[in-house]
């Protein structure tokens, strides 16, 4: 009887972590999803019109701006 009791307790079981994989998978592949469309729409609009929000180059110039700050800096504190 043990065994019976213990067979729907372990189906039960089963049922609903297949179930909670199932819901993981689908949440993922529409999280996926929607991170290609944002990143398909933002790239045609940076290749079209340049207008788009993500501009590599913009990120670059600061970067490379402060970069050159800080060597410039350093040579002029040492004494």
């Amino acid at each position: 009887m043990h065994s019976l009791e213990t067979g729907i307790v372990v189906s039960i079981a089963a049922f609903f972590f297949f179930s909670f994989l199932t819901f993981v998978f689908l949440r993922e592949t529409n999280i996926s999803n929607e991170i290609l469309e944002k990143n398909d729409k933002e790239k045609l609009c940076y290749q079209i019109d340049g207008e788009g929000q993500y501009r590599p180059e913009i990120f670059n110039n600061v970067v490379n701006i402060i970069i050159e700050e800080g060597k410039l800096n350093e040579g002029e504190n040492e004494e």
